[in-house]
């Protein structure tokens, strides 16, 4: 191949190139744009916060990857509080709805732990003051199970089990419901326990009990508040 040849070859490639880049920036600005659309949902926002618990406490994650978390969670807050005004224009509010919020973990690392490796997330709305004040939030739980079934890559498929429990208002503390209160709550009450039980299973639902067990005997700040 002579020397304009493969000049004519290198124009050809760098066209090409510019091209595929151009629709590589596309598709990204696109996939970025789906991710902000799904972090404003109730699973999205869930798993969102739960991004930042997991890259707080690992030490590989740099604090500009924390503080980027931070921002695109805060993003999604912004969001979802933007969707829920909207829908309350059109429709007007419906007693429950509100700005949506995700549950972070509570200060019991072992509960944490255990909450953590089942990726056992919470989220719940809070009604603006002008419409109503709740005395009770639907925290809605959700957390992954296989469905039996194997992807194309030969993955086991999961799927989100879900359950909505009902807690006293009064557990929320300034801007935060701990999925350690929330279950703390529920755990002493039949109903709430039983409801657990179809949700976490015996075998978790026994290592949670245990886990928020422990830190009431210990007396301590890690006792959920009844």
């Amino acid at each position: 191949m002579d020397r304009e040849s493969l000049l004519a070859r290198r124009a050809e490639l760098m066209t090409l190139l510019a091209a595929n880049s151009v629709e590589m920036e596309r598709a990204e600005a696109q996939l970025e744009e789906s991710q902000a659309v799904y972090r404003a949902t109730t699973d999205g926002l869930a798993l969102s916060y739960r991004a930042i618990e997991r890259a707080s406490v690992t030490p590989e994650v740099s604090p500009r990857e924390v503080k980027r978390l931070l921002r695109l969670h805060s993003n999604a807050e912004i969001t979802a509080a933007k969707e829920y005004t909207e829908r309350t224009k059109r429709w007007g509010h419906r007693e429950g709805d509100g700005h949506l919020f995700a549950c972070p973990l509570g200060g019991n690392p072992r509960l944490n732990r255990l909450l953590v490796a089942a990726d056992v997330v919470g989220t719940y709305r809070v009604p603006p003051v002008e419409h109503e004040t709740p005395t009770f939030f639907t925290v809605a739980l959700s957390r992954p199970v296989p469905t039996g079934d194997v992807d194309a890559d030969g993955e086991l498929r999961t799927t989100r089990l879900r359950s909505r429990l009902r807690v006293p208002a009064h557990l929320r503390s300034g801007s935060d419901l701990t999925l350690q209160d929330v279950l703390g709550c529920r755990l002493d009450d039949d109903k709430g326990r039983a409801q657990l039980a179809r949700f976490l299973g015996d075998k978790l639902l026994a290592s949670v009990h245990a886990a928020i067990a422990a830190a009431h005997k210990a007396g301590g700040a890690d006792a959920p508040d009844q």
